[in-house]
Formats: structure tokens, sequence, C-alpha cells
């Protein structure tokens, strides 16, 4: 009778160590989890902020190209003028 008390006193401590080494399985799991969205949130937050950039050059691009069409027509049409009045 004692030894089958102590069986199940040792079965039962077990059990609880094992449930606290399931816990604290757990409990990592999961801080990786946090860690690997929290890394994923990052990546892609600087790609939108690469993406932004990348658009506002184009943009900037595009406004300069604009720019240098409208004064090159400008010159062009001074010079007719200036042609024409001569």
């Amino acid at each position: 009778m004692y030894a089958l008390n102590v069986l199940t006193f040792v079965k039962n401590k077990l059990a609880v160590k094992n449930k606290r080494k399931q816990l604290e399985v757990e409990k990592v799991r999961k801080q990786l989890e946090r860690q690997l969205v929290k890394e994923q949130k990052a990546k892609e937050a600087l790609l939108k902020k690469q993406a932004r950039e990348e658009d506002q050059m184009w943009k900037a691009l595009e406004r300069q190209l604009l720019a240098t069409q409208r004064k090159a027509k400008k010159a062009t049409t001074h010079r007719k003028a200036t042609l024409k009045a001569s």
C-alpha cells in the first residue's frame, strides 16, 4: 500500500513537472510567434516606405521632364517669334 502511494505521488509529481515544461514551451512558442509577426510588420513597413519613396522620385522626375519640355517649347516659340519679327 505504501509503495502504491509513493508511486502515485511520483507519478503526480512528474505530471506537474511535464505540465510546467509544456507551459514553458508554449510561452516560448508564443514569444517567437510575436517576434515573427513584429519582424514581418517591420519588413512590410520598410517595403511600403521604399515604394512610396520610389513613387515620389518618379513623380519628381516626371515634373522635371514636363518643366524642361515647357521651357524648350517656350524657347522654340520665342525663337520663331524673333525670326518672324526680323
